[in-house]
């Protein structure tokens, strides 16, 4: 059994200030007096620092001629950006030393670092924490103004879309991969790349929902072809230039680019994918295939859609804007792929940012902080940070908006993770001593912290996941924490995961030692725990599971566990006559979620202490936890659940 940390664990994050805006000016009079110029004078050093230097950054106000030492004279760019030049360039970074943005500043670059901090004095890469530099959090920023917009004039512009006195049109003078690295967004709202049918959520369609997708009658479709008489009523055969069809395979999803359309068998053609034929292939309830389609101006029907036709050497974007008949403003589109990559380098902290709009258009997918090319690092500290409005393409991999490969053990904690569609949200893959604390992740669409391949001795605790795709049901639908191939010695305590797309928890083949306690797991999928492979040493301790199908299940285990002190709340559950619940021999307690009302205080608001007179109060058993979801600790005589009994 994992040997429980003595760490006290934030349950519940207050995310009141969730969404407010950090933006601001300042005064620049006297900024030298102003802003002192060492480490622990700004409150950013635990340990005195030798000889260490800061490095000002201010994207609308610095030059990288300046010697970037002091507020008055930034640098534009910061060390180890691309785009910096001149002295900005040349500077070396050493153990202890700052590199601060000014806050309230938009900075329109990326980080790759070059240089390793130590220990005692890690680099750290500062986004105005302490509101020393400017006001609010500097801001990292993957995108570029879209602009030079004109109006279509005529049908024939607009490839015989009726809707062409709504739609506008402006080139780039760069190709975009495919529509979703476009990452649209007007004004802070983001668009959507035209399909159709129109899906009800953004990104997908919903694989449940056949309203969302057109039939293929399976007798006229070939491995290269779908034909369709009823959709596909276009009359000029380059009316889906540059669109893209999805395609519903047996569980998830495959794109194509078409590649023809003959108008008279309104018939499109793409790539060859023999799975279109299998027997086992989705089917709607007539029996036909499922398709949809994405990216031609032909289906550009509503505000807030866009279509990208890309060339070699330029693209052009057509956009029916959310201001219905008024100019495209405030129009950004992504050129970046990420905000900070390690680099492989090691001790290394990237705090009080906030990262948006980055895209890769291969290999993983964008995000803020990632290891592009998984060169192993260590003792990364990724705190207090904003990561937002960053998305997948078509073809790269759900990859983590947080994405470390590590050798030795990385810090992730109070990082706000939301907006960042079809991602995951935390991804550590390697190394030892990871742990992931105390961070908001909601409406990401993929799986939402994921320990992959081979990490050990990690703590998953504190965290609160919520609402990521919650409609999506397939089994390409989010999860909320995934343990997976190889994994070991991990202890997943005092989360809070509800309203997520498949399962709370998941463990595909780890290895051994999986210590999951003093959670509270909420969903309407199927099933809460889902356990695959031949993983030893399985404790599930004083968890709240709560399955609100009322045809679903607490676990689908194929792994055996140990699991005492729970409360199981599902419909399946069957309660001792008159008594509203069951206690079996493991000191678990199960009950119908009619029945919640009597053992929690306000659970329909997902509070899931116990309210006085509960029967999972000293009923417990007592299992080497030592504390409860809040930090409490457990009596001799433990109570149930993930709370101690506090009587009020």
């Amino acid at each position: 059994m994992f040997r429980e940390f003595k760490i006290p664990v934030v349950f519940f994050l207050s995310i009141n200030l969730f969404f407010a805006a950090e933006t601001g000016t300042e005064n620049s009079k006297d900024l030298e007096k102003m802003f002192p110029t060492n480490l622990e004078e700004l409150g950013l050093a635990d340990t005195p620092r030798l000889q260490a230097a800061i490095y000002y950054i201010d994207f609308d106000g610095g030059a990288d001629s300046n010697n970037g030492l002091a507020p008055a004279a930034a640098f534009k760019h910061s060390p180890g950006d691309p785009e910096a030049k001149e002295k900005a360039a040349e500077v070396k970074l050493r153990p202890g030393d700052t590199v601060l943005f000014k806050g309230g500043v938009v900075y329109r670059g990326n980080i790759t670092a070059q240089y390793s901090g130590s220990e005692a004095n890690p680099i750290v890469y500062n986004g105005n924490s302490k509101a020393n530099f400017g006001t609010g959090r500097a801001i990292v920023d993957g995108s570029e103004p879209l602009t030079g917009w004109k109006k279509c004039v005529s049908e024939k512009e607009c490839d015989g879309n009726p809707n062409w006195n709504n739609i506008w049109w402006t080139e780039v003078p760069f190709p975009v991969p495919d529509p979703m690295a476009a990452n649209l967004y007007e004004a802070g709202e983001p668009l959507e790349v035209a399909e159709d049918p129109k899906p009800k959520y953004l990104y997908w369609p919903d694989p449940f929902n056949e309203a969302e997708y057109f039939g293929f009658d399976v007798n006229l479709t070939t491995s290269t072809s779908i034909q369709d008489e009823k959709h596909l009523l276009q009359t000029d055969p380059r009316a889906w230039d540059g669109g893209v069809v999805l395609i519903r395979s047996t569980d998830y999803w495959v794109n194509f680019k078409v590649t023809g359309f003959d108008p008279a068998l309104h018939k499109i053609t793409f790539p060859e994918f023999k799975d279109i034929l299998a027997k086992g292939m989705r089917r709607n309830s007539r029996g036909e295939g499922y398709y949809a389609m994405m990216n031609a101006v032909v289906i550009l029907k509503y505000p807030g859609q866009y279509v990208v036709k890309s060339g070699e050497k330029k693209s052009t974007i057509y956009l029916w804007p959310l201001k219905n008949n008024a100019a495209p403003e405030g129009i950004t589109i992504t050129r970046r792929r990420c905000g900070f990559n390690p680099n492989g380098q090691s001790n290394l902290t990237i705090e009080g940012f906030v990262i948006q709009k980055f895209v890769s258009p291969r290999g993983p997918g964008g995000g803020g902080i990632i290891d592009l090319e998984r060169k192993q690092n260590g003792g990364l500290v990724i705190r207090d940070n904003i990561i937002t409005r960053c998305n997948k393409t078509l073809t790269s991999g759900k990859f983590g908006v947080i994405f470390l490969t590590g050798q030795k053990g990385s810090l992730v904690e109070k990082n706000q993770i939301y907006d960042n569609r079809d991602s995951v949200g935390v991804e550590i893959e390697y190394g030892t001593g990871h742990i992931i604390k105390d961070n908001l992740i909601c409406r990401n669409g993929g799986v939402c912290i994921l320990l992959w391949v081979n990490s050990k001795d990690c703590q998953v605790i504190g965290n609160t996941i919520k609402d990521n795709n919650p409609e999506h049901l397939d089994a390409h639908s989010p999860v909320g924490i995934l343990v997976y191939k190889g994994c070991s010695n991990i202890l997943i305590k005092g989360n809070l995961v509800v309203n997520n797309g498949q399962r709370p928890l998941a463990l595909y083949s780890p290895d051994s030692d999986i210590t999951i306690a003093c959670n509270v797991f909420r969903h309407k999928g199927p099933y809460v725990m889902e356990g695959f492979g031949d993983c030893k040493n399985v404790s599930i301790y004083n968890n709240v599971t709560v399955c609100d199908n009322p045809n679903g299940r607490i676990f689908q285990m194929g792994i055996k566990a140990v699991k005492e002190n729970n409360i199981y709340v599902a419909s399946e559950n069957k309660q001792d006559k008159g008594a509203g619940y069951k206690l079996d021999d493991g000191h678990n307690l199960y009950l119908a979620p009619g029945d919640m009302n009597s053992i929690f205080t306000d659970p329909e608001h997902q509070d899931f202490t116990l309210k006085r007179g509960s029967p999972a109060i000293g009923a417990g058993i007592a299992n080497g936890i030592n504390e409860d979801a809040a930090g409490k600790r457990f009596g001799k005589v433990p109570d149930i659940g993930a709370f101690v009994y506090i009587d009020r």
